[in-house]
């Protein structure tokens, strides 16, 4: 007789028999033989299954207590032992594998198998079960107990001895461990309708007392450590420096206010604000080169190329600054003109003309100041605007970055721009105090302030930031500014890192969603010298000032929308992002 092959049997994950040495014929069949039965299980060493066809022998005896007497006496009265079919080999070795009755549930769930696979794929309830989220239990019907019968109590003659229950015997009797949910080969997590269902209630709402006290505690409070590169201390600069969440546009904006508000000062009573010797309005141009130099070296390090970073430059200043020079030649002059009783013929004729102001000065440097003298009888007769002097200056810095750059002044050598400012300090004190008198106080004090901002930037994982540092150094600028001259000899590194912790500070500030800041700055001088020549100025500074700094604003705004913003929509055209072609050397062919 041929013995049939055990049908392939879905996996189950090993939980509850040892698996015996792997041999050869259980890796061709896939199945792992079990050597040590569970609490539960049948012993097939215990009781010997006689092969089939044959008999079982037993010795003669005249005291021999018949089997079935003895097998219904070692089983307990109310449960009634099944008989034992005869077997083939094949079958009992089998029958030896089955797993203990507590596991029925599962067994019933995938099938009646006898023994694991390790070679065939899980069957859906198998992946079902694993699938199943932990807090979900089992459905598998239990089958429903029914009382045992009675079972007959053997008769046994006097003198017998009286039967002990065998080794297979109270084994089959003992209490089967309760075993738990089977081992998932992964972790199932619960869906989110299942997260959902378990949280139906709504989140308690607070009041607006609450909530009005949470928004000023997490203004007044400090930020969270942000993340910053592996190496670096989570205290410089560089790893509390983001270039999205920083106060560097509030500051841009807030210097441009307080440009305005001293030129107005200037414009409609002739006098400047200042602190100590210094001018607040110097201070804030100084603010802003500083803000720039550190904001251009890294846009140039992370463009890498100096095409797309001069192209980069040129949308962000020269587009805005033309407008503002046809503006103020074709509807701001005329306006002023028709004020002061001028004729307009006077615009276009003459020396200084409309048309002779928008040509000379569209290379930022303002060679031509006025429009035939406009405006007259006010404080700054003769100057039509006379903010935009910087910008020159600006884009002379934009240059000296390209100039570092080429010469590995910002990445392999950034010690040279470091000695660069070196350099400048010492001649702005020479300056000073006119032991090597230079000139050229401008370029010197703007060039050095911008190169303190590009140092900040390089050596920004090395600068520490703490409030013992911010409070010394707020401390030397304010002697420089109330002392001196010209702070900048003692305190011009002071102020860029007083400018640097005010940018990555941790209050909360709302930061402004459109950058105005340039707008505001080029087109705030005409409009202040035409509310002041219809007479507002007359009335206070405190109904000057603000609405002349309103109406800069919404120019301002319609400025980025119309002439900034969608000039900065061409930063990636197609003639800057196109590369030059690698040449190749010639084949041997080609040459042939």
């Amino acid at each position: 007789m041929v013995p049939k092959e055990p049908t392939p049997l879905p996996v189950r994950p090993r939980r509850d028999f040892e698996a015996g040495p792997v041999t050869g014929a259980s890796l061709a069949t896939g199945q792992i033989p079990v050597l040590d039965p569970q609490p539960g299980q049948k012993d097939p060493s215990a009781e010997a299954v006689p092969a089939s066809g044959a008999q079982p022998t037993t010795a003669p005896s005249s005291t021999a207590v018949p089997s079935s007497a003895v097998s219904e006496a070692d089983e307990e009265p109310e449960i009634r032992r099944p008989a034992v079919a005869p077997l083939d080999d094949d079958a009992a070795w089998t029958a030896s594998l089955k797993l203990p009755s507590a596991d029925e549930s599962w067994q019933g769930a995938q099938g009646d198998w006898n023994y694991p696979q390790i070679f065939d794929a899980p069957s859906p309830a198998f992946a079902e079960e694993v699938h199943r989220a932990p807090h979900q239990p089992k459905t598998t019907e239990q089958p429903k107990a029914t009382a045992p019968e009675a079972a007959p109590t053997p008769k046994i003659t006097e003198g017998e001895p009286k039967a002990q229950p065998g080794p297979a015997t109270s084994q089959v009797h003992q209490t089967q461990p309760e075993i738990g949910p089977a081992t998932a080969p992964t972790t199932a997590l619960p869906l989110r309708r299942d997260v959902r269902e378990r949280n139906t209630e709504p989140a308690p709402r607070r009041s607006r007392l609450r909530t009005a006290l949470g928004i000023l505690k997490n203004a007044l409070g400090r930020r969270k450590t942000r993340p910053h590169r592996g190496s670096a201390d989570s205290k410089t600069l560089g790893a509390r420096f983001t270039p999205r969440n920083n106060h560097l546009g509030l500051m841009r904006l807030g210097l441009a206010l307080v440009v305005g508000f001293t030129h107005a000062a200037l414009i409609g009573y002739g006098w400047q604000p200042m602190v100590g010797r210094t001018e607040i309005g110097a201070l804030c141009v100084d603010a802003f080169f500083v803000l720039s130099g550190f904001l251009l070296v890294g846009s140039y390090l992370r463009l890498d190329s100096v095409r797309r970073y001069a192209w980069h430059r040129f949308l962000r200043i020269m587009p805005g600054f033309w407008v503002c020079l046809v503006i103020s030649a074709t509807l701001m002059a005329p306006l002023i003109a028709w004020q002061q009783g001028q004729p307009m013929s006077s615009l276009l004729s003459g020396q200084n003309s409309a048309v002779d102001y928008v040509i000379r000065n569209a290379a930022l440097l303002m060679r031509q100041w006025g429009i035939d003298g406009l405006p007259t009888d006010v404080e700054m007769a003769g100057v039509l605007n006379g903010s935009l002097w910087t910008l020159f200056y600006e884009a002379a810095c934009y240059a000296s970055i390209i100039a570092l750059g080429v010469c590995g002044g910002l990445r392999r050598r950034p010690v040279m721009t470091l000695g660069a400012v070196g350099a400048l300090w010492v001649v702005t004190v020479l300056n000073e105090y006119q032991i090597l008198y230079i000139g050229q106080e401008r370029i010197l004090r703007l060039s050095f302030m911008f190169l303190i901002g590009s140092v900040l930037y390089l050596y920004a994982h090395h600068v520490p930031m703490n409030r013992l540092l911010t409070v010394v150094a707020s401390g030397v600028v304010v002697a420089g500014v109330v002392f001196l001259e010209d702070y900048r000899v003692i305190a011009g590194p002071a102020f860029g890192y007083v400018l640097m912790a005010l940018a990555v500070s941790r209050v909360r500030l709302p930061e402004p969603r459109t950058d105005i800041s340039y707008g505001l700055y080029v087109y705030h001088w005409p409009l202040l010298q035409i509310l002041n020549l219809f007479g507002l100025a007359a009335l206070s500074i405190w109904a000057f000032v603000p609405v002349g700094l309103a109406v800069s604003a919404v120019v301002a705004l319609a400025s980025w929308k119309l002439v900034e913003k969608p000039a900065l929509t061409f930063k990636d055209a197609g003639w800057v992002t196109w590369k030059l072609p690698v040449p190749r050397p010639a084949t041997s062919e080609a040459r042939a």
